[in-house]
């Protein structure tokens, strides 16, 4: 062979043993990167693992929050980073408007496609629309109480906390942790805000006597006065003695839960499967129906886009408005120089009806906020997440959720205000609500865990016990300390009873589901018609309903429902319970 052969020999065998060493390493790095050496924030398992060492784990958290809040957190952030740290995961939140749950259930169990895990409101509705999800079997770590004190508690002490967390075969698997805790049901919450009565302008209370309206008649006089004052709007427009949202569900259950009612539950001689063919449901919107006629709602209340609505709040084009609007709106109004502010007036009681419905003042069973996990979820990592809920479950978890904040991101106050109470680092103040109110950019990028709850996150304990400061940082927090009595003696706890097994079968879940697909938007788009249309219509509709099944679906949640209380103590339902009376074209 030549040289110049040689040489070119040489070089062919040298390129090749660089193409296989280039591929080897590739190959190398693929099989690192498959195997989730690398998370997707770039960084090394060895650098981002748990405090023991352990190699984290990624999956998806869903969280069905406020709308108005985008409900997301940074997973960068002080507070998830410090969770992923401690508890070996690798987290990545994405967000569901909480009023989109139902729809995206839908999407998940027609598709099968869904998340490890989600996090939201407790119920049972869940098992129902998302009945094509699979489910992860959690029983094990509330029967496992050397590991899971705190859990297991839940299940040997405070079980009605699971019902809507458990599945409806035989096998009542655990599906869901709890998380922000009742464990005084039905006894008051010294810390709990008042979120869902109504908001009234002050200067116009004061307009109309200052007299707080306590019934239902009071509350329809004094909207009536407020008409006759011929209130303008900066820009000229009326304002409007009661300014109602342009969604079917927020608009009725602002009222029929005035009437005692749930979404579902107890009639006298059987159970509602629909709030609306009770004759209770009737009245509350035949009620609205009459204010609409009469002037006292926003003539444009059905026909607008939510934007004109709130917009029409942060103008003070409202009297009134339902207490569910988030206290940040009124923060605006301030922030926007506006003259005027809101306090808090009462739910208006109903004669006959003993217990109306405002969701707050008592402590109900059910839990605040649930972590509910899938099939998706491996073995170890549904331990993990156990790990991190027994720890939500004890004083130092539920203090960080109510604080929205990591242990290391507080401090004990040795001085001032706070003295003798954990509150917020220096380097973490832009998180103090009291000082900067809406702080919610910051509870982004901080990497607050993101829960929706109908109140406080971390309702396991009381501020006392969790050395936190008792701040009523807003009108109706401090009206609701000071009429807590009334608030009580006025509350509707959701009771077993009301909900009930709700193992559907296939052909009731179609019924049920055609039932509310279609109902609430007729009975909404009546309520705009005159008195003899609206009751033809809500006539029609309840003939429509009989048609569809109603009677026979009622007859099947009946049956579930009493087999449940003749096991259960009547559900422990009280005696003077303000139970339904359902339309004849509907009893079972």
């Amino acid at each position: 062979m030549t040289k110049t052969k040689k040489s070119v020999c040489k070089l062919f065998i040298t390129m090749i043993l660089i193409l296989s060493l280039v591929t080897a390493c590739t190959k190398d790095s693929r099989q690192t990167n498959s195997d989730g050496d690398k998370n997707p924030k770039g960084e090394t398992n060895q650098e981002s693992g748990s405090e023991d060492g352990m190699k984290p784990i990624k999956f998806t958290w869903v969280n069905f929050g406020l709308d108005s809040n985008n409900g997301l957190s940074d997973s960068n952030g002080d507070m998830s980073r410090w969770i992923e740290n401690k508890f070996g995961l690798d987290i990545t939140f994405e967000h569901v408007a909480e009023t989109n749950i139902w729809d995206q259930l839908t999407l998940w169990a027609a598709g099968g496609s869904y998340p490890e895990v989600f996090t939201g409101t407790a119920r049972a509705g869940v098992l129902n629309t998302g009945a094509g999800v699979k489910w992860a079997n959690l029983t094990p770590y509330f029967k496992d109480a050397s590991n899971y004190p705190n859990l297991t508690n839940i299940q040997e002490h405070h079980s009605r906390s699971l019902s809507a967390l458990k599945t409806r075969d035989q096998e009542e698997h655990i599906i869901g942790f709890p998380i922000g805790m009742n464990y005084n049901p039905g006894e008051p919450n010294p810390d709990e805000n008042y979120m869902w009565g109504w908001w009234m302008r002050d200067d116009i209370l004061q307009a109309v006597g200052g007299q707080r309206p306590t019934t239902i008649d009071e509350f329809t006089d004094m909207l009536r006065k407020v008409k006759d004052l011929g209130l303008k709007q900066e820009n000229g427009q009326p304002v409007y003695p009661l300014l109602m949202p342009p969604t079917d569900w927020q608009s009725q259950s602002a009222f029929f839960m005035v009437w005692g009612l749930n979404w579902a539950g107890l009639a006298k001689d059987g159970y509602y499967q629909f709030w609306g063919y009770t004759t209770q449901g009737y009245e509350s919107m035949k009620y609205l129906n009459q204010l609409y006629n009469e002037g006292l709602i926003d003539p444009e209340w059905v026909t607008q886009k939510d934007e004109m609505y709130q917009e029409k709040i942060r103008n003070g084009a409202g009297a009134v408005i339902p207490g569910y609007n988030d206290y940040r709106i009124i923060e605006e109004m301030k922030e926007a120089g506006k003259d005027y502010t809101y306090t808090v007036i009462p739910i208006p009681k109903v004669p006959g009806i003993s217990r109306p419905f405002p969701l707050n003042g008592l402590s109900s069973p059910d839990p605040t906020s649930a972590m509910y996990v899938t099939s998706k979820a491996s073995p170890e990592l549904c331990q993990r997440l156990a790990n991190l809920c027994e720890w939500f479950q004890t004083e130092e978890g539920a203090r960080c959720l109510e604080l929205g904040a990591s242990p290391d991101m507080l401090e004990l106050k040795t001085s001032g205000a706070y003295e003798g109470k954990y509150w917020y680092k220096d380097a973490f103040q832009e998180l103090d609500y009291v000082t900067h109110g809406d702080t919610t950019a910051a509870r982004i990028r901080h990497g607050v865990i993101p829960l929706y709850t109908f109140g406080p996150q971390g309702t396991n304990y009381t501020n006392d016990v969790l050395k936190i400061p008792s701040i009523s940082n807003n009108d109706a927090s401090i009206w609701a300390k000071e009429n807590h009595e009334w608030i009580s003696a006025n509350n509707n706890i959701s009771y077993m009873g009301d909900f009930g097994p709700e193992n559907f079968s296939d052909d009731m879940n179609a019924i049920n589901n055609q039932i509310w697909s279609i109902a609430p938007p007729i009975i909404f788009r009546a309520l705009i018609l005159p008195p003899d249309q609206f009751e033809d219509t809500y006539k029609q509709l309840i003939k429509e309903l009989e048609e569809m099944g109603a009677k026979e679906l009622n007859a099947y949640r009946y049956q579930q429902s009493k087999t449940f209380m003749d096991a259960n103590n009547n559900g422990d339902v009280p005696e003077d319970y303000p139970y339904a009376d359902l339309f004849e074209e509907v009893k079972p």
